[in-house]
């Protein structure tokens, strides 16, 4: 058997029907500055709190819980206490 390496190995081609889409760069960026906080972003904002890498995902998987998680951590709270709170108590009740 031989091995595929381009995409002509694939038989791709470009859609004739579909017009090519041009983005500039100012729109773009507009986008990036108006979208929320990513969870990729907010882990290492939680994992700095001594949670493991589970919870931290858990916690930044929604807006809501990551806003309450750093509301709970602002009020003084524990971040593995708060963490442990919000997946028991909170998320059973959402």
């Amino acid at each position: 058997m031989r091995s595929k390496e381009k995409a002509h190995d694939y038989r791709y081609f470009p859609e004739p029907d579909l017009l090519p889409v041009h983005i500039s760069t100012a729109w773009r960026d507009e986008v990036r500055r108006t979208l929320p906080e990513l969870p990729e972003a907010k882990a290492p904002f939680v994992a700095a709190y001594g949670i493991t890498p589970y919870d931290a995902e858990v916690l930044t998987n929604t807006q809501a819980l990551a806003g309450l998680f750093r509301s709970c951590r602002q009020s003084g709270a524990p971040g593995k206490a708060a963490a442990n709170w919000m997946q028991t108590r909170t998320s059973s009740r959402l």
